[in-house]
């Protein structure tokens, strides 16, 4: 595969604004947890790596959660039972990953009370940082709980709470720094949204996890974290399991037939398997809805393409696949979303997206109808190529190589 550059820091924030999603109306929480973690470290004097370390790790903590339910759960309970079970995805899913590995092993524990971590005889470090980052991510549970405005009213509440808590689920001494590093209003200042997100775009981007350059050429790491995004996306709902892996090998073979050179195909399936990030920000309930939609619902899930536009935009390297990814919804009579963009202003590539995204949702089960034969997805393409929403040309290569296509789409 071409070796394509990617800014860790970058990566990391793009990562960290795709779980936010999940929060739904709150998309700071991981930047909260690891804005937190950091400034409590530093009245420990942690070195460098282990701050480094904290920040990414506070920011991708919650990457196993794909449901609003879960995050809801998560949220509202102190300490519930089923909150292991996205640790352990969540250190699955990085454990693979050459850029994300180092955080897996905080990521499993970052649910694991003090207590039990002495028990189990997690390494001290690892043991160490994994309880800063569940101590911080109770207190922003505590934080949207409590509803105080200005946050700086929580202050003594929570103070008052990790006292409470202290020795069973949270280590002493990681409670009196964050003590003594939320005394300042500063701190609590620091946790609004304008200031939070600046403090995550300005962390210093040449001080990164150990071994990761700012700037790496990691072979087929793109691909690497393209697949982790789609299986966090895809685990959404058991109506869009392995969809994104499906447009993403329909959009490579389509790329192909339509002659596009290897490198472009690569992208292809890297915009399909991104193609749907914002999903994450969709309601599990509206996904799962069987009878038609609301007005309100279909705006809520209209929003999700404009969603992974943002995202990918964001990260330097991935402006040409937020088009292609952001726009599969786009068609070419200008009665698309979220840009309402016409024919002249869409790319072959875009084109190609959006054709592999009709035939996979088609081809699949969903809440609203059964799954379509070949067949019949391929009438459905024509119909919408007749109308003007798709590219007539794309829709008579998958006529013409049908077989293919479906072994494409479907993993066969």
């Amino acid at each position: 595969m071409t070796i394509h550059p990617i800014n860790f820091h970058q990566l990391a924030n793009g990562l960290s604004n795709m779980i936010d999603l999940v929060g739904v109306d709150d998309v700071y929480h991981g930047k909260r947890v690891a804005y937190m973690c950091v400034e409590t470290g530093r009245q420990l004097d942690l070195d460098q790596d282990a701050l480094l370390t904290l920040f990414y790790a506070g920011q991708l903590h919650d990457v196993g959660v794909s449901s609003t339910d879960v995050h809801k759960t998560l949220v509202n309970e102190m300490d519930w039972e089923g909150a292991q079970q996205h640790c352990q995805r969540g250190y699955d899913l990085l454990r693979g990953q050459r850029l994300f590995a180092p955080l897996a092993p905080i990521v499993l524990y970052h649910h694991t009370h003090w207590q039990a971590m002495q028990a189990l005889q997690v390494p001290e470090q690892t043991a160490l940082l994994s309880n800063l980052v569940y101590l911080a991510d109770r207190v922003d549970s505590f934080l949207l709980q409590g509803g105080f405005n200005p946050l700086m009213l929580g202050r003594e509440p929570v103070q008052s709470k990790l006292l409470h808590f202290q020795g069973e689920y949270f280590a002493p001494r990681l409670v009196q720094a964050f003590i003594n590093a939320s005394r300042a209003d500063a701190f609590w200042h620091g946790l609004q949204p304008g200031h939070i997100q600046q403090y995550v775009t300005e962390f210093p981007r040449h001080l990164l996890v150990p071994g990761v350059p700012a700037e790496t050429k990691c072979e087929d790491c793109l691909m690497e974290v393209s697949y982790l995004i789609a299986d966090i996306v895809d685990a959404k709902s058991p109506y869009t399991a392995e969809h994104s892996r499906g447009v993403a090998g329909l959009s490579r073979y389509l790329g192909k037939l339509a002659g596009l050179d290897e490198s472009t195909c690569e992208l292809l399936e890297v915009a399909g398997l991104l193609h749907d990030i914002g999903k994450l920000r969709v309601p599990d309930a509206i996904l799962a809805k069987p009878e038609p939609l609301s007005a309100r619902e279909s705006a809520i899930m209209s929003g999700h393409a404009f969603d992974t536009y943002q995202i990918l935009h964001a990260m330097r390297g991935f402006e040409t696949i937020s088009e292609w990814a952001g726009y599969h919804h786009e068609t070419l009579d200008g009665s698309g979303y979220p840009f309402g963009l016409y024919a002249d202003q869409l790319s072959l590539e875009s084109r190609i997206v959006a054709v592999a995204d009709v035939f996979h949702a088609l081809a699949q089960t969903r809440p609203y109808k059964p799954p379509a034969e070949a067949n019949a997805v391929v009438l459905g393409l024509h119909a919408k190529a007749q109308a003007g929403k798709i590219d007539e040309t794309l829709v008579q290569l998958v006529n013409d190589d049908l077989d293919a296509c479906w072994r494409a789409a479907c993993g066969l």
